[in-house]
């Protein structure tokens, strides 16, 4: 009886401890759960800047004023940008918020076209991928001619007070960045064509070549810089015949994931 009384007594300890220590842990989890919803709720959904910026666009997602404001474009264009610190890069972002020096000046120009009306030059391996992309489109019997490039900082700015005064900054800022803001003085961008007449620039969508041309464009490095469907990103009205030079991979990616250069910068 004896030795079966402390059994008993040895068991109910066993199980006393076990219930207690399982109450502990039940506490512990317990508190955890709700430190861990406290530190939640102590880290804010959006920063300052989101928050004013969602609170004036209440249709966006999270995830939209989230990308919007990372882009700055809760930020006063021109008045806000910034210096880039790569002007050299081939991806380079250069907008209304990223702004090259006014002395830059690509150090590797290459004329892709000379004659009587001037010179047309983009940087060495720009200008190397457009003469490939031409020299293709010729062999499909696709007439791709390069109209404007590389135009320096000085005449970027003489350009953009002569369309003002003609009219209006409104409507010039939607078309035709400031100077400094230019993706001209890269060296990176090109206006074409497709075909010859006055009109031939302005209606390069509407030519039958020009799915073939969008489809070989990333095989060369090549993106059409402002789509119409991201103008809300760019900023600009959509210029199908606009296009940039930013390398086979960045082409590829963002041709790939539908991404304008704005998103892309954001990864």
């Amino acid at each position: 009886m004896k030795k079966l009384f402390i059994v008993l007594i040895c068991v109910g300890m066993v199980a006393g401890i076990g219930i207690g220590g399982f109450m502990m842990l039940q506490t512990l989890g317990q508190e955890q759960g709700q430190e861990q919803t406290r530190q939640e709720q102590k880290q804010p959904k959006y920063s300052t800047r989101e928050s004013v910026f969602a609170d004036a666009n209440p249709s966006l997602s999270e995830a939209e004023v989230k990308k919007r404001v990372a882009m700055n474009l809760d930020q006063e264009p021109y008045t806000s940008a910034a210096e880039v610190k790569d002007p050299d890069s081939i991806t380079v972002l250069v907008n209304q918020y990223n702004t090259l020096p006014s002395d830059y000046m690509p150090e590797d120009l290459d004329v892709v076209v000379q004659d009587e009306q001037g010179v047309i030059a983009l940087r060495k391996e720009a200008a190397d991928a457009y003469r490939a992309l031409e020299a293709e489109a010729k062999e499909n019997q696709v007439d791709l001619r390069i109209m404007t490039a590389f135009i320096p900082y000085d005449s970027i700015q003489a350009s953009y007070e002569e369309l003002k005064k003609a009219h209006g900054e409104a409507a010039v800022d939607a078309s035709f960045s400031r100077p400094g803001s230019s993706e001209y003085q890269t060296g990176l961008s090109a206006d074409i064509q497709i075909g010859e007449g006055e009109n031939a620039q302005q209606n390069i969508a509407q030519n039958e070549q020009y799915a073939w041309l969008l489809d070989r464009l990333p095989a060369h490095g090549f993106i059409v810089r402002y789509p119409e469907d991201k103008a809300v990103y760019t900023q600009m009205n959509g210029q199908p015949w606009h296009i940039r030079y930013v390398g086979k991979d960045a082409a590829q990616a963002m041709t790939k994931d539908g991404l304008c250069l704005e998103e892309y910068a954001l990864r």
